[in-house]
């Protein structure tokens, strides 16, 4: 049905090239590490400005630094739980 420069039926070739993908819960685990993990992230980040703010130095740079280690374990945790693998070996044998 077409009125003017508007086609209203749906395009039949468009819809049946498109399939839809149900959800797989095989990535749930990540997804709710990178959402906790980044809800935990913009606290730091608060925490981080109240301490910069204040001028608590020693406070920010800990904030930082813990900003960083979780960052790093969040968004690469391939690379941290290798590098933790790697201290543990050489400390322990």
């Amino acid at each position: 049905m077409k009125h003017l420069l508007i086609d209203l039926a749906p395009p039949r070739a468009a819809a049946a090239a498109h399939t839809v993908a149900l959800p797989t819960f095989a990535t749930f685990g990540a997804t709710v590490q990178t959402i906790l993990g980044s809800i935990f992230l913009v606290v730091l980040v608060v925490r981080m400005f109240s301490a910069w703010v204040q001028k608590k130095w020693g406070e920010f740079v800990t904030e930082f630094a813990a900003a960083v280690f979780i960052g790093w374990f969040i968004f690469d945790s391939t690379s941290a739980l290798a590098t933790i693998q790697g201290f543990v070996k050489q400390i322990f044998g």
